[in-house]
């Protein structure tokens, strides 16, 4: 059975998902990958690609992107809307490729992990993986742009007392998330979820329901969620000695964990 979105349940909904049902949230974190991009002429790594949802619109606006992702449903889609985009190239673009052994013979002048998908790395071993196998892959002066948010029900009580956590706070009952359509039968996809946090080892696991036809299809979820003071550790010990954290897509605004604040935009440097 396929994990996480290596599933092709979430190939026929991550479009409607992530871009239709949550369109003012990708906007904002959107804009955080072309404004950090602006300038930059050599080639781009999109780690964890998925349907293109990022890939493709940075494409059509001019940058050099490779992408891999794990998933072969998601790249399938990906490959299926650059056919529509008229983009010939594509299969020397993208690859089936994990976080922690991901290889080319290019060096990249940037490396970018948009969408919270580090957090898919699900144990800190591989996260430090990651980080060392993107710090290989950079050209030297090329940077590594990505974000990830700390959930809400993680923090100290202080903080997220005031918070609403109703909606992703740990659950053993299913917890509805939406309806979507089959992109093949054009019948609904019911999209409910579980999940149960270990706060010793910042990991998540659950389980995802797509009930599509009367059948209940389920996979299994499991990630992992950083701490900021944490994640500059591993950054140093990939060998990274310089980054700016902010608290908007925009730069405009300094990262500090609150209720209110819990998205980090990372802009990591490696030595020239």
């Amino acid at each position: 059975m396929d994990n996480n979105y290596e599933s092709k349940w979430w190939a026929h909904i991550y479009d409607q998902r992530w871009i239709d049902d949550r369109r003012e949230a990708f906007e904002r974190d959107f804009a955080f990958y072309p404004l950090q991009l602006a300038g930059v002429k050599g080639p781009v790594l999109e780690c964890a690609c998925g349907t293109g949802a990022v890939m493709l619109p940075l494409m059509a606006q001019g940058f050099d992107v490779q992408g891999f992702d794990i998933s072969k449903p998601m790249l399938t889609e990906l490959r299926r809307k650059a056919l529509e985009l008229r983009i010939t190239d594509i299969d020397r673009r993208v690859s089936q490729q994990r976080f922690t052994d991901f290889s080319y013979d290019v060096a990249f002048e940037a490396i970018i992990i948009p969408s919270n998908s580090f957090m898919m790395i699900a144990t800190q071993d591989e996260q430090i993986q990651t980080l060392r196998n993107i710090h290989a892959h950079l050209a030297p002066g090329g940077r590594l742009l990505m974000h990830f948010f700390v959930p809400l029900y993680a923090l100290p009580a202080s903080l997220a007392r005031d918070a609403d956590v109703t909606d992703w706070s740990p659950t053993s009952q299913p917890r509805e998330v939406g309806t979507y359509v089959h992109p093949d039968t054009g019948n609904s996809i019911h999209l409910s979820f579980t999940m149960t946090s270990d706060p010793m080892t910042q990991q998540e696991t659950g389980t995802y329901y797509f009930e599509h036809e009367g059948e209940v299809h389920e996979v299994p979820y499991a990630s992992r969620y950083t701490y900021p003071a944490e994640f500059e550790l591993l950054l140093r010990d990939a060998g990274f000695h310089r980054w700016e954290v902010h608290g908007s897509a925009d730069c405009t605004r300094a990262f500090a964990l609150s209720a209110e604040h819990t998205l980090c935009f990372w802009v990591v440097h490696k030595d020239g």
